[in-house]
């Protein structure tokens, strides 16, 4: 993706609506918004200005800290995102999980489906008259879901978002998996900078030839454990034990309300056997690891990017478009007071908000300041 400065969002910090996203939203270009001077994109755009790190990097903490402030209101997370939770034990099922709308208890996982998958841009030298293949096309051997690829720079980290590269379409067809990734969003690390002048598009030197493909899934075999307090059972080290747990979740609304059951025991390939607790007294609490939140829509996306152009001082970049949104979203009814403030974009966020509570069966639960 557009990747994201280091120590600029806090470690562990996901940020559901990526700057991937927000470029595609506001109609940005895509080689401009990653600071690539593409003179073909150039030409025929109505901003051709090219975005810096150090806007994406504001552009990512505003973000994040709009989808803070609507996921602290809501109690659950505006897209799919990991959390890891200890609730007390009270000697009886269910659990109820403080972040609403489940979608599997389980803890993110990767498995290596194949290193430097190389990348085929055509053949160069590229000009105006030889435009490289774009988006790029590569290709693994994988019977997985699609919905579980994920493509990271060569030898990065699958866990850590800044080294993720989203792709635009993945389809699987006879075994083979495609994935296309637009070549703007492959550029190498030494040039996503604040230069003053911009890499060139055609330049070979500028992109990897390379990613790693991985899966990227919930191993349920590690979403739930009981825990018991330091110094029970005899234990003398002062650490916690804890005992592995299945868990089920009864209907729809479970989900919705992420309404868990837990039980003791042992899972060896892919089958569950319930058993007893192995300690000689109940647990003191149960540790889910899990991933909720609603699935994003284009409404949900926007409303959040109003939200964050609210917090920003000053526009995300001079794309008149884009300006003109920032400037609208900061209008002030100085009549109006909500939790979120009371600009246009965060009086219009409150008010979608209210209507998606949990547990207010759709009605707008009222403003408060």
């Amino acid at each position: 993706m557009a990747r994201i400065s280091d120590n600029v969002l806090p470690e562990g910090a996901q940020l559901g609506l990526t700057l991937d996203r927000y470029q595609e939203l506001m109609g940005l270009d895509c080689c401009a918004f990653n600071g690539i001077n593409h003179p073909t994109e150039i030409d025929g755009s109505s901003c051709p200005e090219i975005v810096t790190q150090s806007q994406r990097d504001e552009m990512a903490r505003y973000l994040l800290q709009a989808e803070e402030r609507r996921e602290r209101e809501l109690s659950f997370f505006v897209a799919p995102k990991w959390i890891t939770e200890e609730v007390e034990f009270s000697g009886y099922n269910p659990f109820i999980l403080s972040h609403k709308h489940l979608i599997v208890v389980g803890a993110p996982a990767a498995t290596l489906i194949e290193a430097g998958v190389a990348i085929n841009y055509g053949i160069p030298p590229f000009n105006e008259a030889n435009e490289p293949t774009d988006p790029v096309p590569i290709t693994v051997t994988s019977g997985i879901s699609t919905s579980e690829i994920m493509v990271v720079i060569p030898g990065g980290d699958v866990n850590d978002a800044g080294d993720r590269i989203n792709p635009t379409r993945i389809f699987s067809a006879a075994g083979i998996i495609t994935i296309q990734i637009p070549r703007c969003r492959l550029v190498r690390d030494e040039y996503l900078d604040d230069r003053h002048d911009p890499p060139i598009y055609y330049d070979v030197d500028v992109f990897f030839d390379t990613v790693d493909v991985y899966r990227y899934y919930a191993d349920v075999s590690q979403g739930a454990q009981f825990v018991w307090a330091a110094g029970s059972c005899g234990d003398t080290d002062c650490t916690p034990n804890c005992q592995l747990a299945c868990t089920t979740v009864i209907g729809e609304g479970a989900y919705r309300l992420s309404i868990v059951h837990a039980y003791p025991a042992t899972y060896s390939n892919g089958i569950w056997t319930k058993g007893c607790f192995t300690y000689c007294q109940s647990p003191n609490s149960a540790r889910f690891v899990y991933k909720s939140g609603i699935q994003s829509t284009i409404d949900i996306e926007l409303t959040t990017i109003r939200l964050a152009h609210t917090l920003m001082p000053r526009s995300p970049c001079s794309c008149d478009l884009v300006k003109q949104r920032w400037t609208e979203d900061r209008v002030v009814d100085p009549n109006v007071r909500t939790a979120y403030g009371n600009m246009s974009g965060a009086i219009d966020a409150w008010v979608a908000d209210g209507h998606m509570h949990v547990g207010h069966g759709g009605m707008f639960p009222g403003m408060r300041g």
